[in-house]
């Protein structure tokens, strides 16, 4: 039975409702947001959310997701949020929280353990203009579990509005701090009692985890300072992006080097998911980074290393800092610095907040509107059809990276635990995307589409981490008491991308967006002596394997799904359900 708080900012109303989903483990919030798609005017929702496993204390528990239809694309994106959110909405019991309409001028919301909800309308006001740190800063109490908030850039709607987590946890991607700020919504507060209970079951699975982790190199060097991101400054030309996608890398990015980061180490991430002892995100501080310098991810760290060319790891962590600070999105600040041609300066703040109102314009490289993660399609061809298929967008976290299975270039390790997802014994080198990956790409997209589902962290999940299949299957039983196997957790994912799917049709988005800007069919990768040199999209190739991959999730080349197929029967009962309940 699901949990669901509905939040009616056009009335002030609230209430709860419980839902008894025919597929448990399909997260409420899938069905949710395409029961809401068109029934809600000026498509004024937000829903915040959790899956069934998600905030239960163990190892990779600790996603969160916030969806909305996005500014960006037109079409559905989800988001996830790590920290402590999912963590406080188990603490509550609530499994979803939907928020629809504007409320009449900017308010907060604020959600207590007793279901005690509360529009705060005068603390709202004075925050008005006021930074995400500083808001959060004015907001938290003793008994704050977890703070969303937005900026100035959120209130005046900017295309690259984030909303921003206690600090230092974002929505990456797709611009939802412009559907709070649209809505209203100044700030989200849930305040309780953490529930730091850990049963005996994800405890085993979490020891198991720990003690796997020395001997994988990519566990390790995530949960060891530098850490997660840090690592990410591979030059293969062709794996990470140039310029706009139409220059090879700057030199800067061959000289970086990932213990430059130490000095400025300020925490370890044992604070950065509750219950999660990978510690994966880590904190770094400058003399001019203000608050705590903010969760470094991978994101930030490529986006402007690779793509603008800024080698400077003070600079680098004050513009991952700046961003989390005003609320904006690293990938899309970075490719607007390069759009609006801004050459470097002294000052991240000035450079930011000088496009941060800006939007990508339609001959810069995109994907549904929105800003190409700072990797190449060229280099990563399998990662990048998911994305330009993905119902959300061009999400970075569609299904693993290319370089995870490359013989040349990772632990072969790596191609060992992929073939039980469709990698073949020697691995698949990058810039292919041939017959080989049809079963790869299909397996692994729906399987990190069942984790999302379910709350589970990729970065600690299958196929590269140390949580292996029958681990994830284990954490449902000994969750949900579910006894499941591999095709049911395919299944799930299978659902969740045909309701997305057909959610993104009905506000209008055609099969047409689901490809890749001509330049990575056109112009090939060139470096001389590089691996990945003359590296090119096959346009027939791709076109290919796209049809193969729309075959196998059951969907239409409309840009629909299989209206006759029993898996959408399913789904359209669960929202059909969900809609009684709503209306």
């Amino acid at each position: 039975m699901a949990k669901v708080v509905l939040i009616d900012l056009g009335d002030f109303s609230h209430n709860e409702i419980e839902i008894n989903l025919a597929n448990p483990l399909l997260p409420v919030a899938t069905p949710l947001l395409a029961a809401l798609t068109g029934q809600v005017k000026s498509n004024n929702f937000v829903v915040i959310s959790k899956g069934v496993l998600g905030g239960k204390n163990g190892i990779g528990l600790s996603d969160a997701i916030v969806s909305a239809v996005s500014p960006q694309s037109g079409g559905l994106i989800e988001s996830k949020i790590q920290g402590g959110l999912a963590s406080a909405l188990n603490s509550i019991g609530v499994d979803a929280i939907a928020i629809t309409n504007k409320a009449k001028s900017l308010t907060g919301i604020e959600v207590t353990e007793r279901g005690f909800l509360e529009f705060n309308f005068p603390k709202a006001k004075k925050l008005k203009g006021v930074s995400v740190w500083e808001t959060i800063d004015q907001i938290r109490t003793e008994n704050t579990l977890v703070t969303l908030a937005i900026s100035e850039f959120g209130e005046k709607q900017a295309l690259g509005a984030s909303v921003v987590s206690d600090y230092g946890f974002a929505t990456s991607q797709g611009g939802i701090g412009a559907v709070f700020g649209r809505m209203n919504i100044k700030y989200f507060s849930i305040s309780g009692a953490i529930n730091q209970a850990i049963s005996p079951g994800v405890k085993q699975i979490t020891d198991k985890y720990l003690s796997g982790l020395e001997s994988n190199p990519l566990t390790k060097s995530e949960h060891d300072a530098p850490g997660f991101g840090i690592w990410a400054n591979s030059s293969l030309v062709g794996y990470m992006a140039g310029k706009n996608f139409g220059k090879n890398l700057p030199k800067v990015v061959d000289t970086f080097e990932p213990k430059s980061f130490l000095p400025y180490l300020k925490d370890d991430g044992a604070k950065s998911c509750p219950g999660c002892p990978q510690n994966c995100l880590k904190s770094y501080l400058t003399k001019d980074s203000p608050v705590d310098g903010g969760r470094q991810h991978q994101l930030s760290i490529t986006a402007l290393l690779s793509q603008y060319g800024e080698g400077d790891v003070e600079r680098l962590i004050d513009f991952n800092s700046y961003c989390h600070e005003i609320g904006v999105e690293h990938i899309y600040m970075a490719a607007l610095l390069i759009q609006e041609k801004i050459k470097p300066k002294k000052s991240i703040t000035k450079m930011v907040n000088k496009v941060a109102n800006k939007k990508l314009k339609s001959g810069f490289n995109q994907i549904k509107g929105m800003a190409i993660p700072p990797w190449d399609p060229r280099g990563n061809q399998g990662l990048f059809l998911a994305m330009a298929l993905n119902p959300s967008g061009p999400r970075y976290d569609v299904i693993e990276h290319d370089i995870d299975f490359d013989p040349d270039w990772v632990w072969s390790r790596h191609v060992e635990f992929g073939m039980e997802y469709g990698i073949p014994k020697g691995g698949l080198p990058l810039g292919t995307l041939d017959k080989r990956r049809e079963k790869s790409i299909g397996d692994l997209w729906l399987l990190w589409s069942a984790l999302d589902a379910l709350g589970i962290c990729i970065y600690a999940a299958p196929p590269t981490r140390e949580l292996r299949s029958q681990d994830i299957l284990a954490l449902v039983k000994t969750i949900t008491n579910q006894e499941i196997n591999m095709e049911d957790l395919f299944n799930l994912g299978l659902m969740r991308l045909a309701i997305q799917r057909e959610m993104n049709q009905r506000l209008g988005l055609s099969a047409e967006t689901d490809t890749l800007p001509d330049i990575f069919f056109n112009k090939p990768v060139s470096s001389a002596g590089a691996k990945l040199d003359g590296a090119v999209v096959n346009r027939k190739e791709f076109l290919q394997m796209r049809s193969a991959i729309i075959d196998r999730l059951m969907w239409t080349e409309d840009g629909g799904v299989d209206k006759t197929s029993l898996l959408w029967q399913n789904c359209l009962d669960e929202i059909d359900n969900i809609r009684s309940k709503i209306l």
